[in-house]
This record gives C-alpha cells, structure tokens and sequence, in this order.
C-alpha cells in the first residue's frame, strides 16, 4: 500500500511531472478504468505530447519523475507528493490538513483584556 496513493481522477484532469530534460510537462486524463465508479484502485491514460502514458493507483509516486495532480507539493518528512495544505502528522500516523495558526491582531481593546 502506498504512503499517499493518488486519488482517483477525473477525464479531462491535469497532472505533471518533471521529464528527464528538467522541463515541467502537463498531461490530461483520457481515460480511466476501475473496478467501480469510486473505487479505490484505478488505472488511468494520459494524454501527453510524446503519445500516451499510464499511472495507476498502486504506485507511490515519490520521484521527481513520476506523475502527479497538477499542483501537488513535495513533502520532505514523507519523501512523497502530497496535495497542497497536507502535512504528515506522528499522532496519527497519516497525513491531515494544515492548521492554519492565525496571529492575533493585537489592538488596545485586545491589550486591555489581558
């Protein structure tokens, strides 16, 4: 099983990758095959310039290489892609949503209330 395995896309979805000459490279979704419409795992064709290509999702997608959702950050402590604002998280052994810690304005009322 895969770290953070990739979400089942959708026809028409943008994904991307690094290709071997250091270029970024976009592709779309052309089709996709499943065992039910929201299924778990999947096997998808991609539309890229040089013809097609294939990802699934039975594969960790770790390298800089490797398709990915457009967008997708590269987590340092996971060593994995991970959808933007995802952090991984010890106390729950998986990964989770950033919480955003707001500062707080402090202004004279909020002063005087301390």
């Amino acid at each position: 099983m895969a770290i953070f395995a990739l979400p089942r896309p959708k026809v028409g979805d943008a994904m991307e990758r690094k290709n071997l000459n250091g270029r970024s490279e976009e592709a779309a979704v052309l089709s996709i095959i499943n065992n039910s419409p929201d299924g778990e795992n999947w096997q998808a064709v991609l539309f890229t310039r040089n013809g097609a290509e294939f990802i699934s999702s039975d594969k960790e997608h770790r390298g800089v290489h490797d398709w990915r959702p457009k967008g997708w950050v590269f987590d340092d402590t996971s060593s994995n892609w991970v959808p933007p604002g995802t952090e991984w998280s010890d106390e729950a052994n998986t990964f989770v949503k950033k919480v955003k810690r707001s500062a707080k304005k402090v202004t004279a009322k909020t002063a005087a209330a301390v």
